[in-house]
This record gives structure tokens, sequence and C-alpha cells, in this order.
């Protein structure tokens, strides 16, 4: 609540405007963390029925040798997985017949290498990664594919990594995948390049993102997104104006793009002009959507001097529909009305937004606010119903309890909420420091 008030709505910024896999523009299931595709039921479908098939490359200048299809040695079994998967209707009964084929100790390399290829994506349709993952790796393992389905398979390796957060072994997944195709695509740099921006590797992550944006053809927003992201929080902030503007300068009138650039902008440390885009879409009346107004105010409330028109987009938001009372919107709120010097009102806001909160997020920040005004007793309820609740950083919370006890000569009371808050490492030494200069043991 105390920091900097431009972290009011930091979150906002660049890593808020990219999906998090921000690398893909088709249509496809997309994991809710990574944003990244993974293959949907109907495309299962078709990689078990190619798999089972026999289709062959789209790897040209892959550096692995093709294998041989041996005949079938397990016909019962083989054809048990066959149809099981061409219809694709029971993803159990397809993965029990996978199971089947890879317990037969007759079964060639080839049909050992499709079950497990079919399974693995069996499990990726039911979304189910960690169960997916063996059975993917075992497919590239035995070695029995041909290119297209090996090195499909090994791609979807890479997608489940990231599904994973497993960022570095989806860069090395993806760096093999790379040398033994020989292949480029966009899809494949854009992704490594996710991997490398989600490990902090910024140069890396630049030079594959500006690869694949060179590739691409099918105009991914996410690929520059992600590589303004990159240029940002690795201290490059004007290389990613110079992307934010020309992809603004390509479509002037892409809400999309116009609040990447306010947003880098700020991050540039040019908070006029950033506002200066906002006014602009505001004039243009391209604040039509529930994310425009959210990206609006949480943009505003980052401008010195623009607080006011923050609260007018707020206010205009709930008049008109397009945004919703809640703790997120109320929390945001107090804080501008907070960090603008109007403490009664950013009491009176996160009063309703505690009322709306399961967490004790603002009922915390009441207890500063209260703790400052000097009402202390109001100060110690708040601070005990955020504790009640349950709030991010609970050492903080007994921190702020044991000062409002101390103001209301509460030495008992105090000592206790600052043993609880040593718990914690972040407030350790504060309240060890307090418990000594309170004499407590």
């Amino acid at each position: 609540m105390y920091s900097n008030k431009r972290k009011i709505a930091v979150a906002f910024c660049l890593a808020a405007m990219i999906t998090a896999g921000g690398v893909s523009a088709q249509s496809c299931k997309k994991n809710i963390r990574t944003g990244e595709c993974i293959e949907n039921k109907d495309k299962d479908k078709d990689k078990s029925k190619q798999a089972a098939a026999g289709v062959e490359l789209k790897y040209p200048n892959a550096t692995r040798q093709e294998p041989s299809k041996t005949p079938s040695k397990i016909v019962k079994e083989w054809k048990a997985l066959v149809d099981s998967s061409i219809s694709g209707e029971d993803s159990a009964k397809t993965i029990a017949a996978a199971d089947a084929v890879l317990a037969n100790p007759k079964a060639s390399k080839y049909e050992q290498s499709t079950a497990a290829q079919i399974a693995g994506f069996a499990w990726i349709g039911t979304e189910d990664y960690a169960k997916a993952m063996p059975y993917l790796q075992k497919a590239v393992q035995i070695d029995g594919l041909n290119n297209t389905s090996h090195f499909d398979t090994l791609l979807a390796i890479a997608q489940v990594q990231m599904a994973e957060d497993k960022y570095a072994d989806a860069v090395q997944t993806l760096t093999r995948f790379l040398q033994e195709t020989q292949s480029e695509s966009a899809k494949t740099y854009g992704l490594r390049g996710n991997a490398y921006y989600r490990l902090e590797k910024y140069k890396e992550a630049i030079s594959d993102l500006k690869k694949a944006i060179e590739l691409d053809t099918e105009g991914d927003r996410g690929l520059t997104q992600l590589l303004m992201a990159s240029y940002a929080d690795s201290g490059q902030p004007l290389e990613a104006v110079k992307y934010a503007e020309a992809a603004v300068a390509k479509n002037p009138k892409d809400k999309g793009a116009l609040l990447n650039l306010a947003s880098v902008y700020l991050q540039a440390d040019m908070p006029d002009k950033a506002a200066g885009v906002f006014d602009r879409m505001k004039t243009a009346g391209l604040l039509t959507e529930t994310r425009d107004y959210e990206s609006a105010y949480k943009l505003l409330a980052n401008i010195e001097g623009r607080e006011k028109d923050a609260i007018a987009v707020i206010e205009e938001g709930l008049k008109s529909g397009k945004l919703t009372a809640n703790e997120s919107l109320y929390g945001t709120m107090g804080q501008i009305y907070y960090f603008s010097g109007q403490t009664p009102k950013a009491i009176e806001t996160w009063k309703k937004g505690d009322e709306l909160s399961k967490s004790g997020e603002l009922a915390l920040n009441l207890s500063k606010a209260y703790s400052q005004e000097g009402r202390y007793a109001e100060s110690r309820s708040y601070a005990l119903q955020a504790l009640k609740k349950g709030v991010r950083d609970t050492g903080d919370a007994y921190m702020t309890l044991a000062g409002t006890e101390g103001q209301l000569g509460n030495k008992p009371a105090m000592v206790a909420a600052a043993k609880e808050a040593a718990k914690y490492p972040g407030t350790r030494d504060k309240a060890n420091k307090l418990l000594k200069q309170a004499g407590a043991k």
C-alpha cells in the first residue's frame, strides 16, 4: 500500500497486454497460464489417424533418418487401438488400448511409438498434461515413428513443458527440434522466445522473437507484443517504443496496439505521451468494451496528474455497465485516492471493496490507513479482520497489528503480534527490533 504510486497497476503494463504464450494467432485450445496452443481434440483425432496410417513427412530437411515401417505383429491389439483412435469418442478407451499395445512384448518399435503418441495426445485432449508427458517422451525415445509424427510429438512435448512452467526444459526441447528438423517457423521460434522470456534471458528471447516476426505470415501481433515486453524488461524501453509506434502507424485505430503503445510509453518514462494515447482513444470513441475501460483506468492511475481522469473512467464504466463493482476495482480506486492524498475517500472506497472481498487485502489497507489517521481502534479491528480472512503477506499484517497495539498501549498484545511477525522472513528483522525495544524475550 505504501509503495510507489506507479506500482498501483503495474501488472497492467506489458505483462497484461500480451497473452502469456503470445505466439499464436490461430484458433486453438490454449493453456490458461501460457496462452500457448495445445492441440484440440479434433486435431488430436487427426494426429492419431495420421499416426496410425503412417502419413509421411513434412520435415524434408530433417537430419533424422526415416525409420522403415515394419509389418504389424499384434493384429488384435493394434486393430483395437486404431479403431478407438479413429473414433476419438472415448479417451479412456483409447489410452487403455494404447497401454495394451505397449505392454505386448511382440509389438514393433513403430507400434509402440505410435501407441505412446496416441495415448499422449489423448491425455492432452483431457488437459491432463502431467499424464501426457511420459507417453509423449516414450514415443520419441522408442524412435519408431516416421519423421512427421516424431517431430510433431517433440513439438508437443515442448508445448506441454510450457504449460507446466518448465521453461528450461522447453528451451532444450525446442533447440533439439530446430537442430534436428533444420526447419524454420514463426511458431517454433516464438515459442522458444517465450520460454527464454520467462527465464529472464532477454537477449536470447529478443533474438528468437525477431526471427519469428521475420518468418511470420499470419500477422501474429502476440509476437511483437512479447518482443516489446522483452525489450522493456531488459532495460531497453526505447526499442519497445519503436515497435509499438510502428504497430500503431500500421493500424491507427487498433485498440490493442494503442494500449500497447501507452503501456510502453509509461515504461519508458514518457507519461505525457502515454496520457496522449488515452486522450486520442477517448476522442475517437474507442472505449467501448470492458477491457478498454479496465486498461484505461489502470493506465491513468499510473500517470501523475491524471488521477481524476482515472476515477472518471471508473465511474463512467460503472454507470454504463462496462465495469462491475468488485474487490479489484475498488482496490485500485482506493489506491488512486490514497496516493493523491485523499485518505478519507480511500477509506470509504476500500470499505466498499472489503464488503465484496473474501480476502483480507483491503482490510489490511484499511488498517494502515486508519493507523495513519490516528484511529488506532479501527486500525486494530481491520488488522484482525485481515488476518482472519487471509492475506498474501501475513508477516506484514502482524507487524501492522503490532504497531496498532503499541499505539493503544497494549504491550502484551503488541509483543504477541511482533512474535508472529518474526516468523516470516520479510518482517523478521523489523519484528525482532521491535521486540528488543520492548524488552521482550
